[in-house]
């Protein structure tokens, strides 16, 4: 195989920002499943906890754990729903490099 072929993921795509810092084992799912989505856009944190398997209380915690880290966004939006109610939404994405966000 010629090594000129494989080019490394992009800096977004690796694990390696994350394994640089301690973190907790649920903060570390989190991270891993973003990357490994491609989640370089904003998400929303329903769509995050689906894909971990947890509900948006669980991920709450790890979630400001990786934003401590630099190595998420975040995002709050208000919506107006159908019943008129405001209430926020709020997504996340990954920094470009694991850096400060």
């Amino acid at each position: 195989m010629d090594a000129t072929l494989i080019n490394p993921p992009p800096a977004h795509t690796r694990l390696d920002p994350a394994l640089a810092h301690t973190m907790s084992d649920r903060a570390f799912r989190l991270y891993a499943s973003l990357v490994l989505h491609g989640r370089t856009e904003w998400t929303s944190v329903s769509a995050v906890a689906q894909c971990v398997g947890m509900s948006n209380h669980q991920v709450r915690g790890s979630l400001a754990e990786l934003r401590g880290s630099g190595l998420i966004r975040s995002q709050r939006k208000y919506v107006t729903g159908a019943s008129g109610r405001r209430t926020s939404q709020v997504s996340v994405r990954l920094t470009d490099a694991g850096g400060p966000a």
